[in-house]
């Protein structure tokens, strides 16, 4: 111990971290010890917790093929999701998509509202577009309330919907993540 002049005790603490216990797994690299910030996806175990951080890419919400007031089903979502990294991760309930947060990280999350129709039924007022980065725990439910053209079987036209992502449980305003209005 270099800090101390009593210390008989020899010890080698090659990484220089000031860790010579279990919780430094590799005492010729500095950069390794318990509590260390991970990169994912380098292949290295930064913080000793046997293994490397994962990585995570991003997905996109869709309105899984829907159209007018009524939501999406639990089976409509399976299907447009089918093959994509939200297979089986969105639980559907009352039109409404739950999706468990997967890493503890920073998300960019943008909402978009959707679009109305005019009374030829062809998109009109386009819906807003809102963007926001959101530090979020890993566990959390977000709830993803995606917004439909507006009814094509009205020839008078209708309104977009919007669109509306917000933590689990919504108990008030700080639980809002992001809502853009539809067209």
């Amino acid at each position: 111990d270099d800090t101390d002049a009593n210390s008989t005790v020899v010890s080698t603490d090659a990484d220089c971290d000031g860790d010579l216990d279990s919780s430094d797994c590799d005492d010729t690299d500095n950069t390794i010890y318990t509590g260390a910030s991970e990169v994912c996806g380098d292949g290295v175990d930064q913080d000793c917790d046997g293994s490397d951080a994962p990585c995570f890419g991003g997905v996109s919400f869709t309105n899984c093929g829907k159209a007018g007031r009524e939501g999406p089903s639990q089976s409509q979502c399976d299907a447009e999701y089918s093959g994509t990294s939200l297979e089986g991760d969105v639980t559907v309930s009352g039109g409404m998509q739950i999706w468990s947060v997967p890493l503890t990280a920073t998300y960019t999350i943008e909402a978009i509202g959707a679009a109305g129709t005019d009374g030829d039924l062809n998109p009109a007022g386009y819906g807003a577009s809102m963007r926001g980065d959101f530090t979020l725990t890993e566990g959390t439910e977000i709830k993803i309330l995606v917004g439909q053209i507006g009814d094509t079987s009205n020839s008078d036209g209708a309104g977009g919907g919007g669109t509306f992502v917000t933590q689990s449980p919504h108990t008030n305003d700080s639980d809002i993540l992001v809502i853009a209005g539809g067209g």
